[in-house]
């Protein structure tokens, strides 16, 4: 029994990725009996690319998260200690009061 997937549901276009076809099924797709299999060298590709890329992809990640962690950091601490811009306070001006 063989089932065709839709294009489009088989390799859907997500965001900055490559398209390729593997005339396959899901489980057959990383079995290869010879590696002059066009298939093969389609996985083996990618896999080296991924692997090649990794490290910049990986700096970048992590210096995204850093930045983005030095930005939380501020407004967590102003939320624990009570002095963070309450929406809820008709935007007075926080007063602390001894």
């Amino acid at each position: 029994m063989r089932f065709v997937v839709e294009e489009h549901l088989a390799a859907p276009i997500i965001g900055n990725t490559e398209r390729s076809g593997i005339r396959s099924t899901h489980s057959e797709m990383i079995r290869f009996s010879t590696e002059k299999l066009s298939s093969y060298r389609t996985v083996i590709e990618e896999l080296v690319r991924y692997c090649r890329n990794a490290p910049s992809v990986i700096a970048s990640r992590q210096e995204q998260a850093a930045l983005a962690l030095a930005q939380a950091r501020p407004q967590e601490a102003l939320e624990l200690t009570g002095t963070a811009f309450n929406v809820h306070s008709d935007n007075k001006p926080f007063q602390f009061q001894l």
